[in-house]
């Protein structure tokens, strides 16, 4: 690494934003909502989840005596829901940031389907909810609220009516997370009914079926489970799942007709004796139970947090760049976190629409963590014959690893899918570092975020041996990226603040406000600087910022190519990448498109050679977005970045490379994570300028599960000697080689 140049970020917030495709797709006549490639999720602290027994805030057709009602949907048509203040005492209170909903849609006319999203927000190209002509469907989403605690509902063609139960809330994110409403997935596992046959439900029958306890692996102290429900009966009707021992709500789970096979998921309270309780109302019905997680109840205090974010489309097996279709039988990996979509590595779970687009006869999905060998005994999206795009809202657990595996059932024809993403869950730790730079052999300056999501800052004067924590202003929120180009000069960014260090990051003042989320920054001398951020407001381009004052001002550039996530910078010039790269040579205020022989590759760091005019840029080789064939790219500059070729010289153990660092004209150290499923922390070294690429001994403390691994950054501050920092399993974790990786030295940092 390049002391005081690169900002050491690696698997942040921010990811590479390719074009956004606003046109329709039509498929075999049913339509899925356009395709939204990679957005930026916002940087935003964690919810916990309140359960609530499910109640109807909203019924828009005609004498349902409650809001909305009378408000049919037509093509185009739009309502606002309120949420928040509903429910009395036991409902959603003033201060709910996202919901647990449950949108029922009736008497459609045509083809259609459903966005929903905060009130006040631009619509986001992701559905929520499908449907055909005369059908009545249910879908179950987590959906952030505006600030007034409302929600915008839009209907794409004909008309429907809409009703809408809420399950739960999530709360304000600014304080130390509760030990309840806490996330934690489980291997999927099936409650009710066989592999070969469900429980038989009759009309008008309650049936009580164990989610928590006794021999199940959710614990008895869980506040709530999350369940997918499937069924299929013989006549129209209704499933409602609700706490056992309390009294059956006005609200739906489930709806389905005659001969339709079909699942939704819920968030279900658990209720007396670790059951939920589930209430058909017409005719005879097949039904199976499967439980993906639960929500702590205060006993255990582990697990993760809920991140809303607006509405991404991540991944649409109809699109060339991404993976092709699902065969029979057979189970294809998605990359879901890191670089390739806007969700962090250390994420232990998204919050997703999984949309199944078939060829043609009935089956069903099942999503697990990559990790595990085999797919378990549960199912995610069902379809019948002759289907259209069908959706499932998913809790789709990673294992840790960034990866799910979605399974086709035998014997069915292959499948496309849709993965649009609605929020992420991140597990509650000490915190922990997200970038580093190094301005001198021995002065090194940390940055990321504290438990509760605010900045944190720590510096060392031993060369990374140990760090000691820096007093920030109030309310910085979490920083992504640092740069020093001198010792006693340094710049940070996070969220939409610009800071400043005049002392070698003892103190630190805000200089400026960005109105975007940053997470880069960079810089060619202590009055040049260039950063990145995205807005999040439904623009699919980064904006690139520049100060040619040492920070007091910063400029939007226009245009900004929109495609670089990671900066470096050299005396003169300045690089980013991302989804592709870009140069500037006047400070920033213009940048430039830069050809690379690497293609379909995200790259996630990059950084120059000291004394040279050599650059390396690291990333994945999506190869179709597919796990199996995903491989490290190392694309290589001579010229100080204005031309680039892919090289091939990586260790074929490398499934993708986020970070790499150079200490000196020839040596140079990356990381990423290796092969088969992602679980494993790899380094490789060069000391030939990037020519050749040996494995090297990686640090302790950074290998899942002991560490979320993804979350790390790296500086070298000479050939022999480099410090990589990240976040343990405790918090904050620095480690230390002074012998060209040989041998490596963890110490957590308090």
């Amino acid at each position: 690494m390049r002391a005081g140049s690169h900002d050491g970020y690696v698997r942040r917030m921010g990811p590479v934003v390719a074009s956004l495709i606003i046109l329709l797709a039509l498929v075999g006549g049913l339509l899925v909502a356009p395709t939204a490639r990679k957005a930026s999720a916002a940087t935003v602290s964690g919810r916990t989840y309140t359960s609530v027994t499910p109640y109807r805030i909203t019924d828009t057709r005609t004498g349902s005596n409650l809001p909305n009602s009378g408000d049919t949907l037509g093509p185009g048509g739009t309502i606002t829901v309120q949420v928040t203040g509903t429910g009395g005492d036991s409902g959603v209170p003033a201060g709910a940031t996202a919901a647990a909903l449950n949108v029922t849609a009736t008497n459609t006319t045509a083809p259609s389907y459903v966005s929903v999203y905060p009130a006040g927000t631009s619509q986001p190209t992701v559905a929520n909810l499908n449907f055909v002509a005369g059908q009545t469907v249910a879908g179950f989403m987590m959906v952030p609220l505006s600030s007034g605690g409302a929600v915008t509902m839009f209907n794409y063609a004909g008309s429907a009516d809409l009703v809408v139960d809420v399950d739960g809330y999530y709360g304000a994110g600014t304080t130390t997370p509760s030990t309840t409403g806490l996330y934690d997935g489980v291997n999927p596992f099936r409650a009710l009914g066989s592999s070969s046959q469900g429980a038989s439900f009759v009309a008008g029958t309650v049936t009580p079926v164990t989610v928590s306890g006794g021999m199940t692996t959710v614990p008895a102290s869980a506040s709530a489970v999350v369940v997918n429900v499937t069924a299929i009966g013989n006549a129209s009707s209704y499933l409602t799942a609700y706490p056992a021992g309390t009294t059956r709500p006005l609200a739906a789970s489930l709806n389905f007709g005659p001969g339709q096979i079909i699942s939704n998921r819920s968030v279900v309270g658990v209720g007396t004796g670790g059951q939920i309780d589930i209430y058909n109302y017409a005719g005879d019905a097949t039904v199976d139970v499967d439980v993906d997680g639960y929500y702590s109840g205060g006993d255990d205090g582990s697990g993760s947090v809920f991140v809303p974010i607006t509405p991404i489309r991540m991944v649409d097996t109809r699109s060339p760049t991404d993976a092709a279709a699902i065969a029979s039988g057979t189970s294809q990996s998605f990359v879901l976190t890191g670089s390739p979509s806007a969700i962090p590595y250390t994420a232990t779970a998204v919050a997703a629409n999984f949309t199944v687009v078939p060829e043609g006869g009935a089956g069903f999905i099942t999503v697990y963590p990559t990790s595990d060998d085999t797919p378990p005994l549960a199912s995610d999206v069902n379809w019948a014959a002759g289907s259209g795009p069908t959706p499932n809202f998913t809790v789709a657990d990673t294992g840790g690893t960034g990866f799910v595996d979605v399974y086709n059932l035998p014997n069915s024809t292959p499948v496309d899918l849709v993965i649009d993403d609605f929020g992420y869950f991140l597990p509650v730790t000490g915190g922990g570092f997200h970038a580093i730079a190094c301005p001198s052999t021995t002065n090194c300056i940390a940055v990321g975020q504290t438990t509760n999501g605010e900045g944190l800052v720590e510096v060392s004067n031993n060369g990374g041996a140990s760090f000691t924590g820096e007093s920030l202003p109030t309310s910085v929120p979490a920083l992504f990226g640092v740069a020093c180009p001198d010792v006693t000069h340094c710049f940070a960014v996070g969220g939409s603040d610009f800071l400043a260090s005049t002392d070698g990051g003892q103190s630190w003042s805000i200089q400026s406000t960005s109105g975007i989320d940053l997470y880069t920054v960079a810089c060619e001398s202590d009055v040049v600087c260039v950063s990145s951020g995205f807005n999040g407001n439904g623009d699919a381009n980064q904006s690139y910022f520049y100060t040619a004052d040492g920070g007091t001002t910063w400029t939007l550039a226009s245009p900004s190519p929109g495609i670089g996530t990671y900066m470096t910078c050299l005396t003169s010039s300045c690089i980013a990448v991302g989804s592709g790269l870009s140069q500037t040579v006047d400070g920033g205020a213009t940048w430039s498109l830069v050809p690379s022989t690497g293609q379909n590759t995200l790259f996630d760091s990059v950084d120059c050679l000291p004394t040279t005019t050599t650059c390396l840029t690291v990333g994945t080789n999506l190869n179709g977005a597919q796990q199996p064939t995903l491989s490290g790219e190392l694309d290589i500059s001579t010229d100080g970045g204005s031309d680039w070729t892919s090289s091939t010289a990586l260790p074929a153990s490398t499934a993708s490379i986020s970070e790499v660092a150079c200490g000196s004209a020839t040596t140079c150290f990356a990381t990423g994570f290796g092969t088969p499923n992602g679980a494993r922390l790899v380094t490789v070294m060069t000391t030939n300028a990037g020519t050749s690429w040996t494995s090297a001994t990686g640090p302790p403390g950074f290998d899942y599960p002991s560490s979320s691994f993804g979350e790390i950054a790296i500086a070298c501050t000479s050939a022999s000697t480099c410090i990589i920092v990240g976040t343990g399993a405790s918090g904050p974790i620095s480690s230390v080689s002074t012998n060209s990786g040989g041998s490596w030295t963890s110490t957590p940092v308090g």
